[in-house]
């Protein structure tokens, strides 16, 4: 009889459970273009390259988070341009200059990531190089939806300065996608954008010529889609509690039998 009442429990339990499939889908997308830094002082260039992700599929199951990172490599490579102020002849003059690269993948960044070079250029024209790589990481997921905002994690190893001081990275801070927002193939917001970037020359009195370059941005967006699958077949809860009570029953029942038996022996 005791192998009896453990089968029943086991029965039991394993009829009375719901069972949740965890599944996962994981796309990764490459990124890599160049794109110059417009010769025109003050000027904000900028281009777009879509890489859609496919959306989720409903029918799959439920959405429980949208993971995304983003590891990515920036090279600056150009020159300051020469600056010089000329009365009965010409001499260096000195001035302060501002490049800023910034990036927006179509999360909705709250603040778009950048990398700021700010300095003090002598006058005189100088080359430079200059490779920051970067991380940003996000978690779609009911808790998010409530506030609206994603909590992003952004690591980041800046390059060489331009000039003596050294760049500043801006983080991504928050994110205001939504889960649902990836099942929308027509408001997916997943995209790879060029940079854009935005320069500056202040007191470059005499200057030949603005900041001159390019700007190399390559990487990686890996995207993972965190579902409950929903093809695994789970009874009705009305069915499911019938079942259960019968199961408890027939073991109740068969428990009272043996009792009775025994005692009549």
């Amino acid at each position: 009889m005791n192998l009896l009442r453990k089968l029943t429990v086991v029965i039991v339990a394993l009829a009375c459970s719901s069972v949740a499939q965890a599944d996962l889908i994981t796309q990764v997308q490459p990124f890599n273009f160049t794109s110059p830094i417009f010769p025109v002082s003050g000027f904000t260039n900028g281009d777009t390259g879509f890489q859609l992700f496919d959306p989720f599929d409903p029918v799959l199951g439920s959405l429980t988070a949208v993971n995304v990172a983003i590891d990515g490599l920036v090279e600056v490579t150009g020159v300051l341009p020469i600056s010089l102020i000329c009365t009965l002849g010409c001499v260096p003059f000195p001035y302060f200059f501002d490049l800023t690269i910034q990036h927006d993948y179509g999360l909705g960044f709250l603040i778009d990531p950048q990398i700021r070079y700010t300095g003090f250029n002598p006058g005189l024209p100088g080359g430079f190089l200059s490779v920051t790589t970067y991380n940003h990481s996000m978690s779609f997921n009911e808790f998010t939806d409530l506030t609206g905002i994603t909590p992003v994690t952004s690591l980041a190893a800046p390059g060489a300065p331009i000039g003596p001081v050294a760049p500043v990275v801006i983080p991504a801070v928050g994110a205001t996608s939504l889960r649902d927002d990836f099942s929308d193939p027509f408001a997916q917001p997943i995209v790879s954008v060029l940079p854009t970037h935005t320069y500056s020359l202040i007191g470059g009195v005499g200057a030949q010529g603005p900041i001159t370059g390019q700007v190399s941005s390559r990487g990686t967006i890996t995207l993972s889609y965190v579902f409950e699958n929903e093809t695994t077949s789970v009874p009705e809860p009305g069915t499911l509690a019938l079942l259960c009570l019968g199961l408890l029953g027939l073991g109740i029942t068969r428990k009272r039998r043996a009792s009775f038996l025994g005692s009549a022996q």
